[in-house]
């Protein structure tokens, strides 16, 4: 067992981890306040250009307009994690979702982040990845810009990333920032749209565009479920620690008193012998 003085250390110690985790949940928890504010008001309009943007895909599918563009054959499959570990299991689950849709197949796999490239390399079986670290966790406007360069060469793109269900629930999602139509469209009615400028004209603005949007979109959830994961996980952290404090308050208060009462008891015998 360890002596008085190895406990108090470890007591401040855990003390300071407490302090630590205190000041992170409260900067996660004033920081959250505006960006939950900002994915509501924003969260209308990704869903409407989203159902516009599919729209305009299908009429494009119907309507067989031809891509000129020199579109690679493969989709790309993204994940997109974190450069932190303070995110609990969040980023564990989206490799774990990524790994599963494309551990067998032919398509490009770009895996953005630390973590997530950790996870790859401490996976034997992994092969065939590119990887890609941002400065920081959120990209600034340039890497935001090269990614969607990368993207333009691609006809679908699926993102891996943390979607925000609520406060205490963050899930790993798989979402098509391309909106590129499925077979199943073949038995749908296209509906007939008027658009001006003509079809082709308005796929070219709507494919980087679009694309824009809802990647950044992708960016906004993200930040906001990983933020909502790291107050939880701080908080629990905080509540850990609180009965590690306790814990090692006990065990010093009773250590003291049983040395209190170990010298008394030499006390009373040295003078027991004195007087015998």
């Amino acid at each position: 067992m360890a002596n008085i003085e190895e406990l108090k250390s470890e007591l401040h110690t855990t003390k300071t981890l407490r302090t630590i985790t205190g000041a992170y949940s409260d900067v996660s928890a004033l920081r959250i306040v505006g960006l939950k504010k900002a994915f509501e008001q924003n969260s209308l309009f990704y869903e409407q250009i989203s159902q516009l943007y599919h729209a305009v895909r299908i009429s494009e599918h119907f309507r067989q307009i031809k891509d000129d563009r020199p579109l690679k054959p493969k989709t790309l499959h993204m994940a997109f994690t974190s450069n932190q570990h303070f995110y609990g299991n969040i980023n564990r689950s989206i490799m774990e979702e990524f790994f599963s849709e494309t551990e067998n197949s032919s398509n490009d796999r770009l895996v953005i982040g630390i973590t997530g490239k950790e996870y790859c390399q401490a996976n034997t079986k992994s092969s065939g990845y590119s990887f890609l670290v941002f400065e920081s966790e959120t990209p600034t406007k340039e890497e935001e810009q090269y990614i969607l360069r990368v993207c333009d060469e691609y006809d679908r793109v699926f993102v891996y990333y943390p979607k925000f269900i609520t406060m205490l629930t963050q899930v790993a999602d798989r979402k098509d920032i391309t909106f590129a139509p499925t077979p199943t469209f073949r038995h749908q009615r296209e509906i007939k749209y008027i658009f001006e400028p003509e079809l082709p004209k308005l796929l070219a603005f709507f494919r980087h565009q679009i694309r824009s949007v809802l990647f950044s979109q992708v960016i906004l959830e993200s930040i906001l479920a990983r933020t909502a994961t790291r107050l939880v996980s701080m908080d629990t952290a905080e509540k850990k620690a609180e009965e590690k404090i306790r814990e090692f308050e006990r065990i010093i208060r009773t250590g003291q008193q049983a040395s209190l009462n170990s010298a008394l008891i030499e006390t009373i015998i040295w003078r027991t012998k004195q007087y015998a």
